[in-house]
């Protein structure tokens, strides 16, 4: 099972012990692999097994400033429409919740657990 993929439970509460970001080990193939990724499964999900998949990650530089989002979903269907009819809040949304992710990455570097767990509302 790809590492970019959890199961659905893993999502449903943050976990603490899974949380660790390695920002140096990471170079921009990484940063693609993952958005070529996200357009993988969507592509399995339409022409494989006839399952419409939305996929939204920020594109980030090596500092993790936004640069905007890549989306995936198949072609010409409402998803596509929602998310145009929605782009700039859902782009709102993306860029407020990497600031959060980042602001914990920093947290858990000067070992601030609190503060990671307040993040998460935990």
């Amino acid at each position: 099972k790809s590492s970019l993929i959890m199961d659905a439970a893993e999502l449903k509460k943050f976990d603490l012990s899974k949380f660790h970001p390695n920002r140096g080990s990471q170079d921009k193939r990484d940063r693609n692999g993952i958005h070529n990724n996200l357009g993988n499964i969507v592509s399995f999900g339409l022409y494989k097994k006839a399952i419409p998949v939305f996929t939204m990650a920020p594109l980030v530089d090596s500092k993790r400033r936004y640069l905007g989002n890549k989306c995936n979903f198949p072609p010409n269907t409402p998803l596509q429409q929602f998310y145009e009819d929605h782009r700039d809040e859902m782009d709102r949304a993306m860029k407020e919740t990497l600031l959060l992710v980042v602001q914990a990455e920093a947290a858990l570097a000067s070992n601030k657990i609190d503060k990671v767990k307040e993040i998460f509302g935990q």
